[in-house]
């Protein structure tokens, strides 16, 4: 519930607001949500299959979309950039204003979304930046040999 003008809300609509909590349709493919952060326009999801989901606005390549001008109301599977047939179990999601992060079980992180808000311009490769933004999962390679926990 909250508000939704964006899609952030994933139930298939840009309604303005929801005052009830609802129940959204995942893939077929998912199970069930274990993680989920709600960013500004944005939320992201983990599903128990280990699916890292996204919906809402894309406008910087924080919701994961294909596309940097996209938003969407209903829950996609992120399957771009380093999420690509990614195989190891994320720990932890972040949803910020217009960036999001997810931390995997091996202490990697993952960055996409408005680059001032992602690990600025020395961290994240240049091959997914497009004017400033991260618009795919990318890791952050300054804290390749961190231990990253929260």
């Amino acid at each position: 519930w909250g508000q939704g003008g964006k899609g952030q809300l994933g139930m298939g609509n840009y309604s303005r607001s929801c005052d009830i909590p609802t129940q959204i349709k995942l893939p077929s493919t998912s199970d069930f949500a274990v993680l989920s952060s709600c960013g500004k326009e944005h939320t992201i999801v983990v599903t128990s299959t280990g699916e890292v989901l996204g919906f809402g606005s894309c406008c910087y390549g924080q919701s994961g979309s294909k596309s940097q001008f996209f938003q969407t109301s209903h829950p996609e599977v992120i399957s771009i950039g380093c999420l690509a047939d990614y195989k190891k179990n994320i720990l932890q999601v972040s949803a910020g204003q217009g960036h999001s992060a997810v931390v995997s079980e091996e202490s990697e992180l993952l960055m996409f979304g408005k680059m001032d808000k992602c690990g600025g311009k020395t961290y994240i490769s240049k091959m997914s930046r497009v004017r400033h933004h991260c618009l795919e999962p990318s890791r952050v390679d300054v804290l390749k040999d961190m231990l990253i926990s929260w």
